[in-house]
């Protein structure tokens, strides 16, 4: 995984995972694949998450460029509730 976009996706991916099974608000998971599946989720995002303080200066730059205008529109999201 060397590209940025791709590590987005995967921590994307298990962001909505977690929140699916948030929501079913299980009293345990045992007895079924899904502290299996959790945990496969979790490994991808910390893989993905590897190699990010790596990346060249550009890839950083654009990288800080987006996170800016993602917490902007988050917070112009936010005003209106």
């Amino acid at each position: 995984m060397t590209e940025i976009w791709p590590r987005f996706q995967a921590f994307e991916e298990c962001y909505e995972f977690m929140l699916a099974y948030a929501a079913q608000e299980l009293p345990s998971h045992e007895g079924s694949t899904i502290g299996r599946q959790v945990g496969d989720m979790l490994q991808y995002a910390v893989t993905a998450r590897g190699g990010l303080k790596e990346m060249n200066r550009g890839q950083r730059d654009a990288l800080l460029e987006f996170l800016a205008i993602l917490d902007r529109d988050a917070r112009d999201a936010l005003c209106c509730h």
